[in-house]
């Protein structure tokens, strides 16, 4: 499965997926680039403007799963990511950032599972 998303700062999010995300550049022409890591694919694509169905642009929610959450809240603010919320429930502990295009992503670390 590939996920699709559609930038209107298209360099600037792709900067942002391989530098910030560490997604690795698979394939890259004039309008679009897949990008990957490990079983994710995205496919980001150009838009000139704003669509009919997203017009605001937050089209897109993705969920990044890492093992060390104050780790990877210490790496997006070096690297000027604003935090747009942080929070914890019973086994999780989430953070909720946004890409250059605004779209939604939630990194999550699982936690006291056994």
């Amino acid at each position: 499965m590939n996920v699709v998303i559609p930038s209107l700062h298209y360099q600037i999010s792709v900067k942002f997926y391989k530098q910030i995300l560490g997604f690795t550049l698979v394939h890259e022409d004039e309008n679009c680039c897949f990008v990957s890591t490990g079983d994710i694919h995205i496919l980001i694509h150009s838009d000139k403007e704003n669509t009919e169905f997203y017009p605001n642009g937050h089209c897109i929610y993705l969920d990044i799963v890492v093992s060390n959450l104050k780790e990877a809240k210490r790496y997006l603010l070096k690297n000027g990511i604003n935090i747009m919320k942080e929070w914890k429930d019973n086994d999780s502990s989430f953070l909720l950032i946004e890409d250059p295009d605004g779209n939604l992503i939630e990194i999550i670390e699982f936690i006291n599972r056994g």
